[in-house]
């Protein structure tokens, strides 16, 4: 986790559960996964039998539940927190900023509306990437 990241969990849990989570993984990969993503956790609480794990956005949500609620579950319950769950949030900071951010169209979806080249659609071809007006039918 990184240095910013609040400790709101009872004195300890937390690197008690990196360490069972760590020492569960038997492969390298899987090592490896667990010291590239759990930096990307802003904070964590236990709070009603709930670990809240906040992260930046629903992508990590959506990825670090898949890969890492049974494991974080698993060792809250070896630790004596029987029916303990894992909730991965997306933390108010980053919903705030996220709010904040201006709508705008792709460099790419802007640079076709505006180029003067024929845009073709469908499969790749052969055919060289620039045309003249004379190699349109």
């Amino acid at each position: 986790m990184s240095k910013e990241t609040s400790l709101k969990a009872p004195e300890g849990l937390w690197e008690q559960v990196v360490e069972l989570v760590k020492s569960r993984f038997s492969t390298e990969n899987d090592r490896s996964k667990m010291e590239r993503y759990f930096p990307l956790f802003l904070s964590h609480e236990f709070k009603e039998n709930t670990l809240h794990i906040a992260v930046a956005e629903a992508l990590q949500v959506e990825w670090f539940t898949s890969l890492f609620t049974k494991p974080i579950e698993s060792a809250l319950q070896e630790l004596g927190h029987a029916d303990a769950k894992v909730v991965f949030d997306i933390a108010e900071s980053a919903q705030s900023a996220h709010a904040q951010k201006p709508t705008f169209a792709p460099p790419a979806a802007a640079f076709l509306k505006q180029s003067a080249a024929p845009v073709l659609m469908g499969m790749p071809s052969t055919l060289p990437l620039t045309f003249s007006q004379s190699m349109i039918p």
